[in-house]
């Protein structure tokens, strides 16, 4: 499946939080100027995505760190994605 960064969301979850988001960890990160890439490694089955965020330095939540757990879905417009 081929998606457009910007219909990529990642939200930051809580250790016993519940998402019906799929679940993984950020395992990398890195600025490139104006985007942040971000690793993330699902915790079903070990796969491994790129997401690139459109950096916003006033946005709390935008900061991922290393190890943080996190819901990866697609933007609402597109009808979301489910873990299976």
């Amino acid at each position: 499946m081929l998606l457009r960064p910007e219909d990529i969301v990642i939200e930051e979850l809580d250790e016993n939080e519940h998402s019906n988001a799929i679940i993984g960890r950020i395992v990398d990160r890195t600025y490139k100027g104006m985007t942040l890439e971000s690793t993330v490694e699902f915790d079903h089955n070990g796969k491994r995505v790129l997401v690139s965020e459109f950096f916003n330095e006033d946005d709390p939540h935008m900061d991922h760190s290393v190890g943080q757990r996190v819901g990866y879905y697609m933007a609402r417009r597109l009808g979301g994605c489910t873990q299976r």
